[in-house]
């Protein structure tokens, strides 16, 4: 199984960071950083899906060339 997403934790500490700046930018300031929560789900490969087709780490992985396989 390919897993691209999350598998370090400097990965999940970035993308925690970026979205909350994205957050604050897009209330306007309005929104404190501190009051900013979000939870990722995990699924298991090949059960979630993008335009009602099952979709596979490996399926997406050939969408986006820069992923390394």
């Amino acid at each position: 199984m390919l897993s691209f997403a999350f598998i370090s934790r400097k990965i999940q500490k970035g993308f925690g960071l970026d979205l909350a700046d994205i957050i604050y930018e897009l209330s306007g300031g309005k929104q404190p950083k501190d009051h900013i929560y979000f939870n990722v789900a995990h699924t298991v490969d090949g059960t979630w899906n993008l335009d009602g087709q099952a979709q596979t780490d490996l399926r997406t992985s050939t969408l986006n060339p820069s992923v390394k396989k």
